[in-house]
């Protein structure tokens, strides 16, 4: 999973011919990678009243000094672009020109059966569902 800053953002080039559409940065540099927990990640898309409304979510490992920075980097930004494979194994695109989403996050540490994370979630609305992007290594942006 990939957060994309707002001006790092290009555009969705899209290939008419072939049905594909690809993903344009800006700042490669500028993107963050997101460590999900095996089988943590969610992603849900309710349509209601003509906006979809878009929750991705997740679980990253506890809270510990190397992912701090990258987690106030989320929160010091006020929007984002979300780069996501979804349990289909297709890459989608969540936010949109005009709509990007918003990081939340909660860390827990639990008792001694509980384990200790970062349960984190991108969510907003848009007026059309995630875009599929062609994408196949990060290298591509």
């Amino acid at each position: 999973m990939f957060a994309i800053p707002v001006l790092s953002y290009k555009r969705i080039r899209r290939d008419h011919t072939n049905s594909l559409n690809y993903l344009e940065v800006i700042n490669r540099d500028d993107i963050i990678d997101i460590y999900l927990t095996d089988d943590t990640g969610m992603f849900s898309e309710p349509f209601e009243k003509g906006v979809y409304k878009v929750e991705i979510s997740g679980i990253n490992p506890k809270s510990n000094p190397l992912n701090q920075q990258q987690l106030i980097r989320l929160e010091s930004e006020e929007y984002w672009f979300v780069l996501f494979q979804d349990n289909n194994d297709f890459i989608r695109l969540a936010g949109t020109e005009e709509n990007q989403l918003s990081f939340s996050r909660t860390d827990s540490t639990g008792q001694l059966d509980s384990r200790n994370q970062i349960e984190f979630m991108f969510s907003g609305a848009q007026t059309t569902p995630c875009e599929f992007i062609a994408l196949v290594e990060m290298d591509e942006l």
